[in-house]
């Protein structure tokens, strides 16, 4: 029954260690049964178990329980993550003397990759990769919170493209795209792998950089210094032709910037403030900076 499975069966002995795998045709790797045998589930390269999952999941062997659906992983080939969900009830010899465990495992790898790219598709922006509103939103409301334990400062901007509609309008929305991932691309090199880009949707994208130093004119100086590094990173002419063809296209940008100094803000006050910095960019001439140097929010 095992061979025509595509779950196995395992046993271990009183001291928690393989001594017996049966893997079917459509289970994983055969060889696999040689190279867990003598071992404890412990000592195989699961990944991604911290020790207190570590901790619940010997707690239920040391009381002598069945359980259901442990779900670990193991790296597999090219780095591949593999997920295993396994199955177990207690074994006891005629005298009622505990001898070990045995089960069932499948592989759920595909569930879990489904969920983990449902879960992707629900706070990134499938367009770009950057996070979403969503995710954006909560990781502000998390610096808010950090700033009122660490005292630091915190620096929200907020960009719009100039003419993006025009650009959608003369040359299509492949070149709108492809003019969007470029962005986001360039948004994303020009801050520390700590900080947030987002595209909030359209033409917009935020960033935010968190655990600024909270002495306002070393801020200023950062913020400033960050702001011209995201301009300048936009300066240069985006390629958006095809394979057949080549256009290149001049970007000019809007940028409005907050320095966030009040952790008591709520994040949808920031994001207020940081859109009208951006609009004031806008109506002072476009392709230009606007700090909110005396935001309190």
């Amino acid at each position: 029954m095992t061979e025509l499975s595509s779950d196995w069966y395992w046993e271990l002995d009183a001291m928690g260690r393989f001594v017996r795998l049966d893997i079917g045709s459509r289970g994983i790797n055969p060889g696999a049964s040689e190279e867990v045998l003598g071992k404890s589930r412990q000592q195989l390269p699961q990944i991604d178990l911290s020790a207190s999952q570590w901790a619940t999941y010997q707690a239920i062997l040391d009381r002598r329980e069945t359980f259901y659906d442990f779900e670990m992983a193991i790296q597999g080939d090219n780095n591949r993550l593999l997920w295993h969900a396994i199955s177990g009830a207690p074994i006891f010899d005629s005298a009622g003397v505990f001898v070990g465990y045995r089960g069932i495992g499948r592989d759920v790898t595909r569930r879990r990759e489904s969920e983990e790219l449902i879960r992707h598709m629900a706070f990134h922006d499938v367009l770009t990769g950057l996070a979403n509103r969503r995710l954006f939103m909560d990781r502000l409301q998390q610096a808010l919170n950090s700033m009122a334990r660490t005292g630091s400062y915190a620096v929200l901007m907020f960009l719009d493209l100039d003419s993006f509609k025009s650009l959608n309008d003369r040359q299509g929305h492949a070149a709108g795209d492809s003019l969007l991932q470029q962005v986001a691309q360039r948004l994303t090199g020009c801050v520390r792998s700590v900080d947030t880009v987002a595209r909030l949707g359209g033409d917009e994208f935020t960033i935010l950089m968190e655990n600024v130093d909270a002495d306002d004119q070393r801020a200023m100086r950062h913020t400033r210094t960050a702001a011209d590094k995201v301009m300048q990173a936009l300066a240069n002419d985006f390629d958006l032709g095809g394979e057949a063809a080549t256009l290149r296209y001049a970007c000019s940008a809007s940028l409005g910037v907050v320095i966030l100094r009040n952790p008591l803000a709520s994040a949808d006050a920031c994001m207020k403030r940081a859109d009208a910095a951006m609009y004031q960019a806008k109506g002072n001439g476009r392709g230009g900076i606007c700090i909110d140097a005396d935001a309190r929010g």
